[in-house]
């Protein structure tokens, strides 16, 4: 964004001529057109790029009795062939 507005600043200043148009009455206009396109263009940028975050699944009160309790009751995963006087 900075690059293109330096650029249509060095052209303003260095090449009169090609700027000269946007001048009149619907030179600015049309300028004031390609403005919110511009400015549209970096809004819509700007809404893709933002994260949200989803709601989460559980909430409230269940949610908490269940991460209080989760660690405590975690399952064990039995190993096949890890029984007790079972031999490999």
């Amino acid at each position: 964004m900075v690059v293109t507005i330096a650029f249509v600043g060095g052209l303003a200043v260095f090449n009169r001529s090609y700027v000269e148009p946007y001048s009149s009455a619907l030179g600015q206009l049309v300028l004031a057109g390609v403005v919110s396109l511009f400015v549209a263009g970096f809004w819509w940028m700007r809404r893709l790029a933002v994260h949200v975050s989803p709601a989460r699944l559980l909430t409230g009160p269940a949610a908490e009795q269940l991460a209080r309790r989760a660690p405590a009751q975690a399952p064990t995963v039995a190993r096949p062939g890890a029984q007790s006087g079972a031999r490999a």
